[in-house]
């Protein structure tokens, strides 16, 4: 009762402080409410891997930023090397989501603010045969609301929001060379009254894109769903034949099945006609997945299953980085050679991983138990 006589009389102490004083209130601060029953190392990882992806977004957005400000080919290149930086990232904290077999906090209705892919460019610019298409050469105001109300409310793949907008601004769709792309970005002088205002329409839309796209991934960084990330992750590592199984069910989803798509669609489309590329105009998708096994290797396994991280499957993770490595530095389209092999390499790791379980000790002592 003292404390909360206490608490009651601070609380109208800074009342009357508040109303006394020209300068706005600053916002309460409050204690964390839930004890979290997780180890230490854990919650430190859920830390290390959001924070990375929200740091990253709201660099990517200063690097846009210089980039409308001074529109050169260096500043656009910049700006590309930021947006696969800052994709990575995010792609590195989804593995922690996958591990939880939760969504990631943004996605609602199966609407994704962040990384809704594949997306249908010329809803945003210029694409070849439709030289003047898409938001830029329209005359709908461009909001910040309008772009949360329409990003794919009418078609999924009309995207309005996240990395993939990004990228279609920042590579566009006829002519991805940087000294070509960045004089797109730069005012006109003066145009006829009858004409749309494309440049300065495109440098808002990038803008405002580029705004929001740090509001939407923060979601990841904030402390409740932190909690619930953590949580979830320490109850998977809590089970060694669950974690084994969430372990090796992320392999399968986040590595194999994006190759087998390409074993099914060599030609780079499927047969709705849209790219199976994730990141179409960057094609930065191998260095993608590669970044998440390192996350996958790095910092999961020996928090979920540390006994499993031995020196043998290294060699595994080790074998298929490379020829991840190898698909990414692909010029076109990549051979469907190096995709198998990608997959007999992963189908060996996870081989690995899920290797004489049972007849490991602590499996024999349990089955005599």
């Amino acid at each position: 009762m003292t404390r909360l006589i206490a608490g009651t009389l601070a609380l109208a102490a800074t009342a009357l402080l508040t109303a006394c004083s020209e300068e706005p209130a600053s916002p309460p601060v409050i204690a964390p409410p839930v004890d979290i029953q997780a180890p230490e190392s854990l919650q430190q990882a859920v830390t290390r891997e959001t924070d990375a992806a929200c740091e990253a977004a709201g660099t990517l957005r200063g690097a846009i930023t210089r980039f409308l400000e001074t529109p050169t080919a260096e500043h656009l290149v910049a700006a590309r090397q930021q947006w696969q930086a800052s994709h990575q990232s995010y792609g590195q904290a989804l593995v922690a989501y996958q591990l939880a077999h939760m969504n990631p906090p943004q996605i609602a209705q199966d609407r994704d603010p962040v990384d809704a892919h594949p997306i249908l460019p010329g809803y945003l610019d210029r694409v070849p045969g439709y030289p003047r298409s898409g938001l830029v050469y329209s005359e709908v105001p461009l909001t910040p609301a309008f772009l949360e109300e329409e990003h794919q409310s009418t078609d999924f793949f009309y995207a309005t929001l996240g990395f993939h907008p990004l990228e279609v601004l920042l590579w566009g769709g006829i002519d991805p060379r940087p000294e070509f792309r960045a004089q797109l970005f730069q005012r006109p002088d003066s145009l006829p009254e009858d004409q749309v205002d494309a440049r300065s329409r495109r440098i808002e839309l990038l803008r405002l894109i580029a705004f929001a796209l740090p509001r939407d991934v923060a979601r990841l960084c904030a402390y409740n769903n932190r909690v619930a990330l953590t949580q979830a992750l320490a109850a998977v590592a809590a089970e060694p034949g669950q974690a084994g199984e969430s372990l090796a069910e992320a392999l399968d989803v986040m590595i194999d099945q994006p190759l087998a798509r390409w074993q099914a669609n060599p030609t780079g489309e499927d047969r709705n006609g849209m790219p199976v590329w994730h990141s179409a105009f960057a094609r930065s998708d191998f260095d993608f997945l590669r970044s998440q096994l390192v996350a996958w290797h790095g910092t999961w396994l020996p928090e979920l299953l540390p006994e499993r991280a031995t020196a043998t499957l290294t060699e595994r993770v080790e074998a298929l980085s490379q020829r991840l490595e190898a698909l990414a530095g692909t010029d076109g389209l990549p051979g469907m050679e190096r995709v198998s092999e990608a997959r007999s390499l992963l189908a060996q790791l996870r081989a690995e991983l899920t290797a004489d379980e049972t007849a490991s000790p602590e499996g024999s002592e349990e089955a005599g138990q």
